[in-house]
């Protein structure tokens, strides 16, 4: 997109089983993986940001692990089987902000190391 000139690589793994034909679990580990460009874009505070946020000035110009994440998804058929029919599913995601990501005063000021996401959804499978 060029707004930061760099990248985030996300490993991941992944686990998903069916506990029965109408219940089906997931678990995730993954973390990123940022660039020089990513952390000056989004974790630093420049001295024109400072003034108009009131945030202390911070740097970051190092690529490195910015975040790891843990998540579990459960899903359960309304029909009676998860391979057709309507289901109900829901999810937590937990990540925490790591290093100069977390020292940010966007985080450590303002914000939060730790990081929360919970979703509730209805699926269709046919």
């Amino acid at each position: 997109s060029g707004t930061h000139d760099s990248y985030v690589i996300t490993p991941q793994v992944n686990y998903t089983t069916p506990l029965s034909v109408r219940t089906l679990v997931a678990f995730g580990l993954s973390a990123d993986y940022a660039g020089k460009g990513f952390g000056r874009t989004y974790a630093a505070v420049t001295p024109i940001g400072t003034i108009n946020s009131g945030l202390r000035t911070y740097d970051i110009n190092d690529s490195g692990f910015r975040r790891v994440n843990v998540s579990a998804f459960a899903l359960q058929s309304l029909s009676g089987d998860l391979r057709r029919g309507f289901g109900v599913g829901a999810g937590v995601l937990y990540g925490r902000m790591l290093g100069k990501y977390k020292d940010s005063p966007i985080v450590a000021d303002v914000g939060d190391a730790d990081q929360w996401l919970g979703a509730v959804g209805l699926t269709y499978t046919f």
